[in-house]
């Protein structure tokens, strides 16, 4: 059973999520994501990448396109922190 402290702390990292994707400061992934995390945007055509790098590579090319997709994340305990271990973009249908 999840704590208090793990539900503010799952809460933290999504919302400093949401700020780093807005913000496009997709030099602080390291701060999001477990080094072996998965970002799946298979559903949307474009793959699926492992690994910080390959994920701000494909983070840069939605930004550049304007790609605003529906995002489902999975968080792993790590460290002492709560890290993000796989994100799925859907595409949102217009």
């Amino acid at each position: 059973m999840l704590t208090i402290e793990d539900r503010h702390d799952i809460a933290e990292t999504l919302a400093h999520h949401a700020f780093v994707f807005d913000e496009n400061q997709l030099d602080r992934l390291g701060e999001l994501f477990v080094p072996d995390a998965v970002y799946d945007m298979s559903a949307a055509g474009m793959g699926t990448y492992q690994g910080i790098a390959a994920i701000g590579a494909a983070a840069a090319a939605l930004s550049e396109n304007g790609h605003a997709p529906r995002t489902h994340l999975a968080l792993r305990h790590q460290d002492g922190r709560w890290l993000i271990s796989r994100r799925v973009i859907t595409p949102v249908e217009a």
